[in-house]
């Protein structure tokens, strides 16, 4: 029980420190930031709906999806940024497809898992460059508000030949959304690059909360944005 509270004493901590820094500038010049972006994101094996072999393994690959959002930018310091805001993320994560012989039959099973999240930043973002490069680090908070797994088995049979030729397939889309963990911290931490009028961003996110067992959700985001 300790280990989960520390961390949300650090996170809470984070986050007052980080507001009290830009409650001190009287005289704050706010950017809003609109944004899109691109996610690809990971994690280590699937919800099993089904049991199909014990023997059998689900080799995780990168998913890609779409994030888009807005941003506020509060200069804080000299060369010292505060973001904050809200996004809309969407996390797909794809497994390898594998495949099950009985005799004359073969099954090809895919796996795959989709989740959607409302997040909020909490982000320092500091200047290490002149030219215009930052260095960011924070913490950020969602809500999950919806996740499914989708699950694809294409069966085939051996022809008298010896080839495989395709008999049937069966989809499955359950609604998992009561077997993960509906709020979700994570890490971002990573680079940023602002030009008069654009916004470029890459970070990468790593869970400090489980998304379902003792998986936890890995990703990076590249967005651009428009600064207002």
């Amino acid at each position: 029980m300790k280990k989960p509270f520390s961390k949300r004493v650090l996170v809470l901590f984070f986050i007052l420190s980080s507001l009290s820094l830009f409650a001190q500038n009287e005289e704050k010049r706010l950017v809003f930031i609109p944004n899109i972006g691109v996610n690809f994101s990971n994690i280590e094996k699937p919800i099993a709906e089904f049991l199909v072999s014990e023997e059998k393994t689900n080799k995780a690959k990168i998913g890609i999806s779409y994030t888009f959002g807005a941003n506020l930018k509060i200069p804080v310091l000299e060369g010292v940024d505060f973001l904050t805001g809200l996004e809309y993320v969407n996390y797909k994560y794809s497994f390898e497809d594998f495949s099950i012989i009985r005799e004359s039959n073969k099954d090809v099973y895919s796996i795959a898992m989709d989740a959607h999240s409302i997040e909020a930043p909490f982000i320092l973002s500091k200047d290490i460059y002149a030219s215009g490069f930052k260095i960011n680090a924070g913490v950020q908070l969602g809500y999950i508000v919806s996740a499914h797994s989708e699950h694809t088995v294409k069966s085939y049979e051996r022809d008298n030949n010896g080839f495989w030729t395709f008999k049937d397939e069966e989809e499955l889309r359950k609604d998992i959304k009561g077997l993960v963990k509906r709020t979700k911290i994570s890490i971002p931490v990573g680079f940023s690059f602002e030009l008069p009028r654009l916004y470029f961003s890459l970070l990468y996110n790593f869970g400090i909360t489980k998304f379902y067992d003792d998986n936890y959700s890995k990703n990076v985001t590249f967005k651009v944005g428009y600064k207002i």
